[in-house]
This record gives C-alpha cells, structure tokens and sequence, in this order.
C-alpha cells in the first residue's frame, strides 16, 4: 500500500524545498503535510465505506424481491455499523491543536495517528470481498441462516475497524 505523507516528501518543489530553510516553517510545513495525508487516507475509507453502503442497499433489494424479509434485520444491523463507522472515520479530530489548547498533538502522536489511518485503510480492503461473499450468498440463497456467516463476519471487520479508530481518537485525546 502506498504510503501518502511518503510520497508527498519525495514530490517536493524546488520553492518548498527552499521554504525549508526558514526557521520554524519545516516544522510546521511538516505537521500540514501529515494532517492532509491522513485526511485524504480517511476520505478514501469513507468512499469506500459509501460504496460499500450502496451494494448493501442492493442486498436488501435483493433479499426483498425474492420474499425473504427475515433476512433484512441483520443487514439493517449491518447498514447500520457501517453508516457509524462511516460518521467515525469521516468526522475524526484530524490531530490539530492549537497554542492554547490544553491537549497537545507532537509529531509522535501525529505519525502513531497515520499509522492508525494506514491501518484502518489496510483493513478496508478486506471489505470488497466479504461484501461480494454476501451479495454472491444473497443471490444464490434467500435462505437467512447462510447469510449469517456473511454478515457476522463483516460485522467482525467492521467491528475491528471501529477498535482502531476508536484507539486513534484515545491517542489525539491525550490518553
């Protein structure tokens, strides 16, 4: 997986290269470089997460067509951690704090955050395929009972994911 703040370091112009040397701006520079990579790497979890949502949405249309309304509870329950993980990873502290804040983010905390961000993007791979195992059960069964393994395992992986943001906001909070 490519790392975003790593290549934005070896992408630098010739004018940032040469702001470096003002005293006090490589630091700050630095601090925005990681805040915006770690946004974008949330951003791309997010759509993903909202692609996600959408083929689910195709499940329970599914599902519903061929008459199996017992099987729509544990895929709204499903809808439904992914629209918390989704409002989790889309709203997150981004890591900035200001001079009079009383919780201060150094540029430890601000890469142990990245890494958190790199892994949660890492994690979201996993869900293209336990979402096409489900959409693939779904049409082929409308029986509730074969869909379960499916949907208890991503409820697992969504789960996990929620962990590791839930960790990351621990870590902006001070703890």
């Amino acid at each position: 997986m490519d790392n975003l703040y790593d290549r934005a370091q070896r992408q630098k112009g010739a004018f940032e290269t040469l702001l470096e040397n003002v005293p006090g701006y490589k630091g700050y520079a630095d601090k925005e470089s990681r805040r915006d990579c770690d946004k974008l790497e949330r951003e791309a979890v997010a759509k993903a997460l909202t692609d996600h949502r959408d083929k689910l949405r195709a499940v329970v249309a599914t599902l519903t067509g061929s008459g199996n309304l017992e099987a729509l509870a544990p895929i709204e329950r499903l809808e439904k951690a992914i629209d918390r993980l989704f409002n989790m990873v889309r709203f997150a502290n981004y890591g900035y704090s200001g001079f009079f804040d009383t919780v201060k983010v150094d540029d430890r905390e601000l890469n142990r955050v990245y890494e958190f961000d790199l892994t949660l993007r890492e994690k979201s791979g996993a869900l293209p395929a336990a979402f096409a195992e489900l959409a693939a059960t779904a049409s082929a069964s409308a029986d509730a009972k074969a869909l379960e393994p499916k949907v208890s395992a991503l409820t697992a992986l969504l789960g996990d994911m929620e962990k590791t943001m839930a960790e990351r906001e621990r870590i902006l909070r001070g703890g």
